[in-house]
């Protein structure tokens, strides 16, 4: 992408005032001249990069700990459902019964679920941090390969 937009401005990323930030997207840069749709793939990559910290460090963990209390919740779904339960047959009564516990059983393993993908997430920041590390220790050279 830096070199890309170097070769847009004649070898010289010097115009697009880059800045290294802590969190995601790790850099802030501004737009240096070039295109609008040119430079719609920096915001795109801004936006991604956003996403998964949203994903990571804001929505999953609310998720997971909401996931945790969903096979308690589940388990109330019998003692709820007991009457209707009771008026059906023994061969529906015992189907029910048996998909509602298989249900409890899934339900259960959404949050590991949930804690398996914001691990993969996380993990993904931090290897786009450090390509974003990467490139800004390679902008001379990417000055070079636009020119």
């Amino acid at each position: 992408m830096f070199v890309y937009f170097a070769g847009l401005n004649e070898g010289k990323l010097d115009k697009f005032d880059i800045e290294s930030l802590k969190k995601a997207p790790f850099v802030k840069m501004s737009n240096g001249g070039i295109p609008e749709d040119s430079f719609k793939q920096y915001e795109d990559l801004v936006a991604y990069l956003e996403y998964l910290d949203e994903l990571a460090n804001g929505k999953l963990p609310d998720m997971i700990e909401e996931a945790n209390k969903l096979p308690g919740k589940a388990e109330t779904v019998k003692e709820q459902a007991k009457e209707e339960i009771e008026a059906l047959d023994d061969t529906k009564k015992s189907q029910v019964t048996v998909k509602i516990s298989s249900n409890i059983d899934e339900l259960a393993k959404v949050p590991e679920l949930f804690k398996s993908k914001s691990n993969q997430f996380k993990k993904q920041l931090e290897q786009a941090k450090a390509a974003v590390e990467e490139m800004q220790d390679k902008m001379k050279e990417y000055e070079e390969k636009g020119l």
